[in-house]
Formats: structure tokens, C-alpha cells, sequence
């Protein structure tokens, strides 16, 4: 019971991950196919399969965030 759980929570992620980024493309006009992988908001780089990854990925993705400004603010 507690695995047919945990299936929905990650297979409801995924599908909210999908559906928002979908939604956010159409709202900015950006083709759904054309950038074929997400990419960074400020560098334009293009995301790595498990930074695609619903939460998991989102956390990682913050705490990189964290780190690289908190080292330009210490280098200036």
C-alpha cells in the first residue's frame, strides 16, 4: 500500500512538473519544441537529465544556486 503511494506522489510530480512547464511556455511564447531540454533562466544553459528530476532536482538546483552567488559575493 505505502509503494502504491509513493508511485502517485512521483508520478503526480512528474506529471505537475510537465503540465507547469508547458503552461509557462505557451504564457512566454517559447516553442514546445524547438529549446528540446529546459535550460537556466539566467545563463541559458541547458538542464542535465537529473536536474529534470521534480523536487529532487529543484532542491539541488537551489542549493547550486546558493553556492555560486555566495562565492561571487565573497570574490568581490
Amino acid at each position: 500500500m505505502i509503494v502504491l503511494k509513493l508511485l502517485a506522489t512521483v508520478w503526480g510530480a512528474c506529471l505537475a512538473s510537465f503540465i507547469n512547464t508547458v503552461i509557462w511556455r505557451l504564457l512566454n511564447q517559447i516553442s514546445l519544441f524547438d529549446p528540446q531540454r529546459s535550460y537556466c533562466d539566467s545563463c541559458h544553459q541547458q538542464l542535465i537529465w537529473w536536474q529534470l528530476i521534480p523536487v529532487i532536482g529543484w532542491l539541488i538546483l537551489f542549493v547550486m544556486h546558493l553556492s555560486a552567488v555566495t562565492q561571487h559575493l565573497v570574490s568581490s
